[in-house]
């Protein structure tokens, strides 16, 4: 209090500044994602303006030092600090965004129905489904690994909620971006290999009871179900076969033939076909060209074949040939 607070008060304006540039540069999606920032820059501003900002004086002992010193500044080391561990948590971050990279087969996942790849039958059902609501209460997707079960099921969810007036899922609205991104109340994902027991099923049983939050409908997607226990499964039987009518269960596995016959006879089966390689090639052509990385048809060719129907596969070993940061790729890049 009895030193000079200019070159306190200058350090923290230049910070507080930085971050204020910081908090408009960025883009809106990610000032979305982490919304403490402009909370707490809100804070930061109070903070700073003092009695000016908040409408509340200063403790009488605090004012009494401020005019000992000659400055109507009032210092504020808590302010500094606050500012210092936010400014390294900014830093922090922006770089994690930066750096952080996603494989091709998450980035380009599809996110409504036209995207899905070779799964034409199906698509058409759940369009026709969704335009007409004679929708099913529980749906059973079967197929090999990477062929689009659970990206459909996210899809279906999002078509039963979706607000667009038009074709849904829009892909564009709220409740398809939150989806999107994981954060919508009325859609659960349960992995059934880690929660396959009987106490899991309770909890889903209790947690039905509760009408939707946001949505229409509060849908359910369970992820290798043929992995959960036989008590679970007969824990789940009433409640599959009569859900409330704003339940939607979606039961997604590559074992169909483990499930109980009763589970079986209670869902809507679609039986999800390997990706023709044609189809798989077009695919990851258009996925290198948004890239702007050149991939021969003889390099696409050998990739589609070792992926086997799958997807997944295929964008998996494609990420694989283009790690190496060449900008061209061919058959014998993708032999080594």
């Amino acid at each position: 209090a009895g030193g000079n607070p200019l070159p306190q008060r200058s350090e923290e304006m230049k910070l507080l500044c930085l971050l204020q540039s910081f908090a408009s540069s960025v883009t809106s999606e990610f000032v979305g994602s982490y919304a403490p920032i402009q909370i707490v820059l809100k804070e930061l501003r109070l903070a700073w303006f003092g009695s000016c900002a908040i409408g509340r004086r200063e403790p009488c002992q605090v004012r009494k030092e401020a005019a000992i010193s000659g400055s109507s500044y009032v210092p504020q080391i808590s302010l500094l600090l606050r500012l210092r561990s936010f400014q390294r948590a900014i830093c922090f971050i922006s770089n994690r965004e930066a750096k952080m990279y996603t494989a091709l087969y998450r980035a380009y996942r599809p996110e409504v129905f036209d995207e899905i790849l070779g799964q034409d039958h199906i698509v058409r059902i759940l369009k026709n489904q969704i335009q007409t609501d004679t929708t099913s209460h529980a749906y059973l997707f079967c197929g090999t690994r990477g062929t689009g079960k659970t990206t459909t099921a996210r899809i279906l969810a999002k078509g039963l909620n979706c607000l667009s007036e038009g074709d849904r899922p829009c892909g564009q609205c709220s409740v398809c971006r939150e989806i999107k991104e994981g954060t919508f109340l009325d859609v659960i994902e349960i992995d059934a290999a880690s929660n396959n027991g009987v106490d899991n099923i309770r909890e889903l049983r209790e947690s039905v009871k509760y009408p939707p939050a946001a949505g229409r409908k509060k849908v359910y997607i369970i992820d290798e179900v043929h992995m959960l226990s036989t008590g679970a499964f007969n824990a789940l039987l009433k409640t599959l076969e009569e859900p409330p009518e704003y339940v939607v269960f979606i039961l997604a596995t590559t074992e169909p033939h483990k499930l109980p016959a009763t589970i079986l006879s209670r869902c809507m089966r679609l039986d999800f076909k390997r990706v023709p390689e044609n189809v798989l090639i077009g695919g990851m052509s258009e996925i290198c060209q948004k890239k702007g990385i050149q991939v021969s048809d003889s390099a696409l060719r050998i990739i589609a074949a070792n992926a086997d129907g799958s997807v997944r596969d295929g964008l998996s070993i494609l990420d694989q040939c283009i790690s190496g940061g060449d900008t061209k790729v061919d058959a014998s890049d993708v032999l080594e």
